[in-house]
């Protein structure tokens, strides 16, 4: 499994539109207590039973600490990512959230399906392969009757519909999670007072 690891490592990962996660780091100047205060009049806490101590609107419920925060997003439109998870690095009025948007909960589930969907399409081809009688070389018609024949309904378009549904699904979820993507920043930067910045602007003990 030491190429799933790698896999999940790889900074182009971020790039790629079927893997729907992101992670971003911000820039406000306000203290760790503020931008700590500031989430949780956006979250229903998990730990508190979900309670709702008042009439406003919550965008997440969830956990939340002054250290770190798992949220995931209740709001009522297409403006947030499913889930959000980070935590606040910084130090006094120099904070640098570190935050991992994502159309899943755990990268993990996001490997399962695509894992599954990459098991499905080998299936069927080996199955549509294990079906093939090759004539002689020379027989051009024959060869391709005999990959039609091969072709005709089998375990084969089981695995076919199984990768297509898992494939779509991938993909649906990979889309919403785009078409999310800046309006989730654009979120968390008014929320913070906070600029996006680039990790390498991060100083190194906060990375």
């Amino acid at each position: 499994m030491d190429w799933v690891v790698e896999l999940l490592k790889n900074p182009c990962r971020q790039h790629m539109f079927i893997y729907p996660f992101k992670i971003i780091y911000l820039y406000s100047g306000q203290t760790r207590q503020v931008l700590h205060d500031q989430l949780l009049k956006q979250t229903f806490l998990s730990d508190h039973g979900y309670r709702k101590p008042d009439t406003n609107s919550r965008a997440f419920f969830g956990e939340l600490s002054n250290q770190d925060f798992t949220l995931e997003t209740v709001e009522q439109g297409n403006r947030l990512v499913n889930f959000i998870t980070g935590d606040f690095r910084g130090s006094e009025n120099e904070m640098y959230p570190r935050i991992q948007l994502g159309a899943w909960q755990h990268q993990r589930v996001f490997l399962l399906y695509a894992l599954a969907t990459l098991a499905c399409f080998v299936g069927f081809f080996v199955a549509v392969a294990n079906q093939i009688t090759i004539p002689d070389p020379s027989k051009i018609p024959d060869i391709i009757q005999a990959i039609l024949t091969a072709l005709k309904p089998s375990l084969a378009y089981v695995f076919l519909l199984c990768g297509i549904s898992l494939f779509v699904a991938l993909y649906i979820k990979a889309s919403q999670f785009q078409k999310r993507l800046a309006s989730s920043i654009a979120f968390f930067s008014d929320l913070w007072q906070a600029k996006p910045i680039e990790k390498n602007r991060v100083p190194l003990l906060f990375q």
